[in-house]
Formats: C-alpha cells, sequence, structure tokens
C-alpha cells in the first residue's frame, strides 16, 4: 500500500502479493466479510426493513474490526517509540512518563481485543438462515455468543464445526476479558516497569496473605510475577488472528451451503504507517 496511506483498507489483492507484501496485514474474516458486503450491497432486499436492518447491523461491525485492528498497530507503534526516546535520553522522570504512558496503552490494546471478539457476534448471522434468527443471541457481545453455543437449542442454528471453533477459542477470550475485564470494570492497578534490560513489563497486582501475584493469566509459562508486555501481547495476538483466520474460513464456507451459492472472494489488506511494525511485531513470536 502507499506510504501515503495513513491508514485504510485496499481489495483486489492476490494471494501471491497479499503473502509478499510485509507492508499489508490479510485476515481470512475480513476477507469473507467484505466479500460479502460488497455482495449485498448490490443484493439485499432494500423493501424488507429487518434485512435492512440487518445489512446495516453486519456493514457497522466490519468498519468497527477494521479500525479495532488498525488501533493494534498503532499502539504497538507507539510503545515501540516510547522505549526508543528512553534509549535516547534515560533520567528517573522520562522512565516514570514511559510507565504512565505504557500503562494507558496496554489497557487501549486490551479493550480493542475484546471489542475484536464482539464483532464476531455479529458476523456469525450470515450464516444464520432467517428461520434462526430470533433464537440467536439479541446482544452484539461474545460473552452472549459462548452462552447460546453451550445450550441444547444450538443444535441445527450453528454447524458444529463453528461451534468447535468457538469453543477451542474460549481460553484465549477469557484472557482478554479477564485483564480488561480487571482492569476497566473493577478498577485495578495496572503497573507496568522498565526493566534494568530495557523490557517493558506489567503486573495486575495483587497481594494474598503477603505474597504479590499478577491477576493477568500466565500465557508465557514464566512462573513470574511480572510479564514482558510486547511479547505477551505478541503471543496473545497471534492466537486471536488465527480464530479471525479459522472463523472467516468456516463462515465462507458455511455461507455457501446455508445460502446455496457462493460468495466472490475479495481477498483484503489492512495496510497504513502503523501496520509494518505491527506485522514485524507479530512476526517476531510467530
Amino acid at each position: 500500500m502507499d506510504d501515503l496511506v495513513i491508514k485504510g483498507t485496499s481489495i483486489g489483492w492476490s494471494w501471491e502479493k497479499l503473502e509478499k507484501d510485509d507492508t499489508i496485514l490479510g485476515c481470512f474474516l475480513i476477507h469473507t466479510m467484505m466479500s460479502w458486503k460488497l455482495y449485498m450491497d448490490e443484493n439485499v432486499d432494500k423493501s424488507n426493513e429487518e434485512k435492512r436492518r440487518e445489512h446495516g447491523k453486519i456493514t457497522h461491525a466490519l468498519s468497527g474490526i477494521q479500525n479495532d485492528i488498525h488501533n493494534l498497530s498503532i499502539v504497538i507503534n507507539m510503545l515501540n517509540e516510547l522505549v526508543d526516546k528512553l534509549k535516547l535520553q534515560s533520567n528517573d522522570y522520562n522512565q516514570h512518563l514511559l510507565t504512565l504512558h505504557a500503562s494507558v496503552l496496554l489497557e487501549t490494546y486490551f479493550t480493542n481485543l475484546r471489542s475484536i471478539y464482539d464483532f464476531c457476534s455479529t458476523f456469525i448471522r450470515i450464516i444464520v438462515s432467517d428461520k434462526y434468527l430470533k433464537s440467536m443471541p439479541a446482544s452484539d457481545s461474545y460473552n452472549s455468543l459462548l452462552k447460546f453455543i453451550k445450550k441444547k437449542t444450538v443444535v441445527g442454528v450453528l454447524p458444529s464445526i463453528v461451534i468447535e471453533i468457538l469453543r477451542d477459542n474460549e481460553q484465549v477470550f477469557e484472557t482478554v476479558k479477564i485483564v480488561r475485564d480487571l482492569i476497566i470494570h473493577k478498577g485495578e492497578e495496572n503497573l507496568v516497569n522498565l526493566n534494568s534490560d530495557g523490557t517493558l513489563c506489567f503486573t495486575l497486582y495483587k497481594n494474598k496473605q503477603g505474597t504479590i501475584i499478577n491477576m493477568a493469566p500466565d500465557i508465557l509459562n514464566t512462573n513470574q510475577t511480572e510479564y514482558p508486555i510486547m511479547k505477551y501481547l505478541s503471543v496473545l495476538t497471534i492466537r486471536v488472528m488465527n480464530f479471525l483466520d479459522l472463523f472467516g474460513r468456516a463462515l465462507f464456507h458455511f455461507f455457501e451451503e446455508i445460502q446455496g451459492f457462493q460468495l466472490p472472494l475479495w481477498l483484503t489488506g489492512l495496510g497504513g504507517y502503523c501496520m509494518t511494525g505491527f506485522i514485524a511485531f507479530l512476526d517476531e513470536h510467530a
């Protein structure tokens, strides 16, 4: 994508070009939903108010998830710049300021990850036949979707493979949810420290009977009270992106099975100033 583009979305990529371009992020869920949007923009029954409303809801969710992914790339860029600035001008004031900024950025990152999941609960509606739409969770909440797939009434509403993909990713979602809820809803302090080697680490601090514990899940298996921020976010984000790819492929496949025709697949790329660094950040721990 042209360097003049601050952030944006482009369509019409080939698999080869998308895979070779390290400035563009491809995601199968975005491919699927953009393909759905381009088709439905021309074919939605505009005389049917319910269909129009459903089309609008899903279209807004598509815009939202693209913004969330761009926001992830922007936060990573800002975290990298904070560390670089500290290396150039290190003193106690700058170090304390850095950790305050990093704490807010970390909160923002988890908020966007959580939002991505909620949009998925909207996208799944494209593979639900009209007669079952009213039985789906009313709220656009991934929590509600996970509760729904555990009920007996889900049989026949959603394909078993899609249910399995959602269940297999539940632990990843729980990590995102736990950290985000601890910070946003429970007001736990997100403490960021700069280690002597220049590594940013974070702790969701709790003193339990004289022992300091980190309430954030230890997905890196460090057995430590502090987790390195960049590695933690990279590993977690890779797991989220892998889920989005599997989920997107399933939606694309079952749309054809349920609707009776295959969507023309438009490969879609997300790019901009911060996306190259974000891709490198993910590749570092892939």
